[in-house]
């Protein structure tokens, strides 16, 4: 695997590199989810992201809903 080096700058698609996945303040913040897991919260992430690539790709199912599903909002 290729050594990853940080400079001041990115060049073309040098950026690509680092990926980042958002997860809901209110996952992190709002006691009512304490209980849930760091992993839970992780994979809650990671499907908004694919959620977010098929509705860029304007991939949708029969309900207008992305496809894979929209996972349900935490609030």
């Amino acid at each position: 695997m290729p050594e990853i080096i940080l400079s001041d700058y990115f060049y073309g698609d040098e950026s690509e590199e680092f990926v980042f996945f958002k997860i809901p303040r209110q996952l992190i913040t709002n006691p009512k989810f304490k209980h849930v897991s760091t992993d839970a919260k992780l994979l809650y992430g990671m499907l908004l992201d694919r959620m977010s690539l098929s509705a860029w790709n304007d991939w949708y199912d029969s309900d207008t809903s992305a496809a894979g599903g929209k996972p349900p909002c935490p609030c």
